[in-house]
């Protein structure tokens, strides 16, 4: 036999003309590997995703039929599969919404409801994308635990000097600035504690490099009491940064560093998080169901604070809201389900606006771009907000707390941090899956007054409890026990 008509050789041939992106020649030999019955899971896979790049149904259901069931597949299987998705379904699925492919996107929808649990979950194949008539009742409030934090007790308040170490730009200078830096400082200078904002990888939009020497001058320069380091925003290999904060520690005892972190769902930081972690005062990440914040390194030094706004009610233009329910975020690989979402919505007709964001450069100071942004949440009466990411898991995105902070109905898809901050049913109404998101909408729409009042009285808890003032005094006690 001709060794290239061996299974192995065929296998080897299909993967060389998918990494070759030539699709129509993947969707040939995949069918004929197929007929003779040369099944691999990778076959599979590649013959199912290669139909949907070319658009080639009967060879999509060939791919599809050819998969083992999620409940049988060996380890081999699932570890494919789950490599297929996050280097190429993702990528690809963002790709094909952003070009208003939507064929392809239900597509891969199709191909990730076969090796995927949470989506086949999501989106049962008898109810993807019909919609839904029946009634929605809420199930009284669920069960909550909801944190506590104390504040510095009144009289104790005292002005601290903050330095922030935070990334300048989303993704480098052809980027949009970042809002975090700015809306933090604001909060912080709101609450008296005077702030500086640094990344020391820019001069202007012109990078420069980041050691520890860099670090120090910075920080000497500023006489901070307290320093606040976004230690995956800011480049310094790693040796650098352990000679920064020794250093730190030696030269000025006094000063509070925190750690802060956006994303601690991304696995690949979890090392960094952990060594680094003993040579701080605090972590500040509000995620509390994060698994690896549950380590020993990291489970005594994290606080839970929610992120200030930055932004005052005050500074929002008031408009009458329209009665839709809109979307508004990125669609990038890491979130690629709201893909699925966003155009299962659609087929079922659902009134929900798609109001997609980058991070392009938009020529706006950080703040006026951040202020635009959220003052879009207040001409809605609902914002619907997706927790799932590709690696499988789910959190809270800075969007829940500011549709909340807007005076917005929430309808947010189920992560396990939001009960630490809010009430479901209470202050906003979850969702798994889609036929659960077609009865809130269906809810909505016929008791406007229930869905009204969720709103109000989120916000004024909110106001209540998360007002970038308390939240300052929540970190002094935390890192002064005042």
């Amino acid at each position: 036999m001709d060794p290239h008509d061996s299974f192995p050789g065929r296998l080897n041939r299909l993967l060389h003309l998918f990494n070759e992106h030539d699709f129509a020649a993947c969707v040939s030999l995949g069918t004929v590997m197929a007929d003779s019955r040369q099944i691999h899971p990778a076959q599979a896979l590649m013959l199912a995703c290669a139909a949907v790049m070319v658009g080639d149904n009967m060879a999509l259901a060939r791919g599809l039929s050819d998969l083992p069931h999620m409940d049988r597949m060996n380890a081999e299987a699932a570890t494919v599969c789950a490599e297929f998705k996050e280097k190429f379904i993702a990528v690809r699925t963002a790709a094909a919404f952003a070009q208003g492919d939507y064929a392809a996107v239900l597509g891969f929808l199709e191909i990730t409801r076969h090796i995927d649990p949470a989506i086949a979950h999501i989106f049962p194949e008898a109810s993807r994308c019909r919609n839904q008539s029946h009634v929605w009742e809420p199930r009284g409030n669920a069960p909550s635990s909801l944190l506590s934090f104390r504040a510095s007790a009144p009289g104790t308040e005292r002005s601290r000097r903050v330095l922030f170490l935070c990334r300048k730009f989303f993704y480098g200078p052809a980027s949009r600035l970042h809002d975090a830096g700015p809306r933090f400082k604001r909060a912080f200078d709101r609450a008296g504690w005077p702030c500086t904002l640094v990344d020391p990888g820019y001069e202007d939009r012109s990078p420069r490099g980041v050691n520890a020497r860099r670090l120090l001058d910075v920080t000497v320069e500023a006489t901070p009491d307290v320093v606040v380091f976004d230690a995956c925003g800011i480049h310094v290999e790693f040796p650098e940064l352990i000679e920064f904060l020794i250093k730190v520690r030696g030269m000025c005892p006094d000063v509070r560093m925190v750690f802060l972190h956006f994303d601690p769902w991304i696995k690949q930081q979890w090392a960094f998080m952990r060594a680094i972690a003993t040579l701080f005062d605090a972590v500040w990440c509000p995620f509390p169901a994060a698994e690896v914040l549950q380590t020993p390194e990291l489970r005594d030094k994290v606080t839970f604070i929610p992120f200030p706004v930055g932004v005052g009610l005050d500074e929002l233009p008031v408009v009458e809201r329209q009665d839709v329910a809109a979307f508004q975020g990125a669609v990038a690989a890491p979130n690629f389900s709201r893909a699925f979402w966003m155009v299962s919505l659609q087929l079922a007709q659902s009134r929900v606006e798609s109001r997609v964001t980058t991070h392009l450069d938009d020529g706006l100071d950080p703040i006026d771009s951040y202020r635009h942004y959220l003052s879009r949440f207040q001409t809605v009466e609902r914002l619907v907000n997706f927790s799932l990411r590709s690696d499988g898991s789910r959190i809270v995105t800075g969007r829940t707390f500011e549709a909340i902070y807007a005076g917005t109905c929430l309808l947010q898809e189920h992560a396990d941090d939001l009960a630490y901050y809010f009430v479901p049913f209470l202050h906003y109404l979850p969702f798994t899956t889609f036929e659960d998101l077609q009865k809130a909408f269906t809810y909505c729409e016929q008791e406007p007054k229930e869905a009204l009042a969720v709103r109000e009285r989120a916000q004024e808890f909110y106001l209540e409890k998360y007002e970038d003032r308390k939240l300052v005094r929540y970190l002094e006690h935390v890192l002064y026990g005042t």
